[in-house]
Formats: structure tokens, C-alpha cells, sequence
């Protein structure tokens, strides 16, 4: 696998939230997004050591699992809360990089089908409503039997 480059890291330094709270190693965005040059080279060797081992640090898969009250709900219930994992954002910037690559290589070899709206930049379940509602119409206009299954 082709090691990390430091134009990717930098793309995604670029939109990285520097109020991202920290995970369990306490590196907060704001740390990474003032990061020298020489910073970020260690920090992309960092993450292509364990990329090209195909093993991440054990710390990296830990979280701290935060607890969040659900809107206009009642504290005395615990289904009423909503878990927020705050992961390490090493991990997360990493977990990025490989998800730009990925999306490159799938626009790139027109892998996604037409019709894929979630999780696709530019797009969005909006979209995909839409697309649901018109086909809809055009049925009922050519008035053939048709059926929808969700």
C-alpha cells in the first residue's frame, strides 16, 4: 500500500475542527491544526508505520464514550441518552486520509452507482428523496402496475 503523503495530511489538517474535544490521549484539534512542518512530517511517519504493518496503535482504538440527554427527555431513563465516542484524533485524521483515498478511488473507476447518495460528497439523502418521489410520478403518469419496495 503506497504510504501517506503529506499533501493528504494537510488536506485533512485543513478541515479538522480545532475545538474537536480530545479522546483518550488528550490531544486536542487545536494542537494539530498549529502543528510546524516538522511536526506533521513526524506525525506522518507516525501513521505510516502502522499503515504499512496493517496494525494500529492500541491506544488509537480506545474512546471515551460520553453520555448526551436526547432533547426534551427525561434524565431518569438511560434510553434517553445518546453515546458520543470521543476517539483519538491521530486516529480520526488517519481514518480520514483512508477515506479520501477510498472515495477518490471510487469516483475515479465510477464504482458508485448513479443512484448511491449517502455518505458521497455533493449529495444527500435530500437527493435521493427526490430522486424516489420523481420516479414515483413517472410511473404514475405512464399508469403501468408498479410497486415499491423500502
Amino acid at each position: 500500500m503506497e504510504e501517506f503523503q503529506i499533501a493528504e495530511l494537510n488536506n485533512v489538517i485543513k478541515t479538522l475542527d480545532p475545538t474537536t474535544s480530545p479522546g483518550p490521549d488528550g490531544i486536542f484539534g487545536l494542537m494539530i491544526v498549529g502543528l510546524s512542518k516538522t511536526a506533521k512530517l513526524f506525525l506522518l511517519n507516525l501513521f505510516n508505520h502502522p499503515w504499512t504493518l496493517g496494525k494500529l496503535p492500541l491506544e488509537w482504538k480506545r474512546a471515551i464514550v460520553v453520555t448526551i440527554l436526547k432533547p426534551r427527555k427525561e434524565a431518569d431513563n438511560p434510553e434517553n441518552f445518546r453515546p458520543i465516542y470521543l476517539n483519538c484524533i491521530p486516529c480520526k485524521i488517519m481514518e480520514r486520509i483512508i477515506l479520501d483515498r477510498l472515495n477518490f478511488h471510487l469516483a475515479e473507476n465510477n464504482l458508485s452507482p448513479r443512484v448511491q447518495y449517502g455518505f458521497r460528497k455533493g449529495h444527500s439523502t435530500m437527493d435521493q428523496i427526490l430522486y424516489f418521489c420523481q420516479l414515483i410520478r413517472d410511473a404514475q403518469n405512464n399508469k403501468p402496475q408498479h410497486c415499491c419496495i423500502t
